[in-house]
């Protein structure tokens, strides 16, 4: 009679096993980075939403977003995920953030939150929309590290800022003066790093340097 109870139970939870894992899940949610990396107030930005489900069974993922700035709303395309037995694990939905020209830059993090219909099965994570000012993002800040006057008598000067960006460097006679004069324009490389030149510096007994981002 031993024997036969272990045998029953043994049985029992290998039933119970099986059904737990046929429950469709939704596993996890991610949102990539926003594209383009920064838009001006007014402008759409857009990420891709990749939901996973574990299990079998047909479940159906309805998208909401939360936490966005002042003027901004998001749509999905489409709302919602449908996923179908055991066949669809993966399924993804391109948000489109769309702000105002009244919208405030700033970085700001945002909710995704995907929810199969009226369930407790709720999967969220979180995004970053950055909205800069006139083509200039609020977060590629940059630094002058170095100013040199090469033998030929032209400056060089090196900066360390965003990686993949466009800069230009500007100068004036005088800190008092309004009159800054666009001298050149370089990309920093992967590191963030490129270098300004001034083939006219020797031109001046004196000259204050500035850098600005293009893109």
């Amino acid at each position: 009679m031993k024997n036969h109870l272990i045998k029953f139970s043994a049985l029992v939870v290998g039933l119970w096993a099986s059904a737990a894992l046929a429950t469709p899940v939704i596993s996890s949610l991610t949102v990539s980075g926003q594209s383009p990396a920064s838009v001006n107030a007014g402008s759409n930005a857009t990420f891709s939403v990749t939901l996973v489900k574990s299990g079998s069974g047909n479940l159906e993922a309805y998208l909401t977003c939360s936490n966005l700035p002042a003027g901004a709303t998001a749509t999905f395309t489409p709302s919602s995920l449908l996923f179908n037995g055991s066949t669809t694990l993966t399924n993804s939905s391109t948000l489109t953030i769309s702000t105002l020209p009244s919208t405030p830059t700033g970085v700001y993090t945002f909710a995704v939150i995907a929810r199969d219909g009226g369930s407790h099965n709720i999967a969220t994570n979180t995004g970053t929309l950055t909205i800069g000012s006139g083509n200039k993002t609020v977060v590629a800040t940059h630094s002058i590290t170095s100013i040199q006057v090469l033998p030929d008598g032209s400056a060089s000067v090196a900066v360390h800022a965003a990686a993949s960006k466009s800069y230009v460097l500007q100068a004036t006679i005088g800190l008092s003066s309004a009159n800054w004069v666009n001298i050149s324009t370089n990309s920093t490389d992967v590191n963030g790093d490129c270098v300004l030149s001034d083939p006219g510096a020797s031109a001046f007994s004196s000259r204050f340097y500035r850098t600005g981002l293009l893109n």
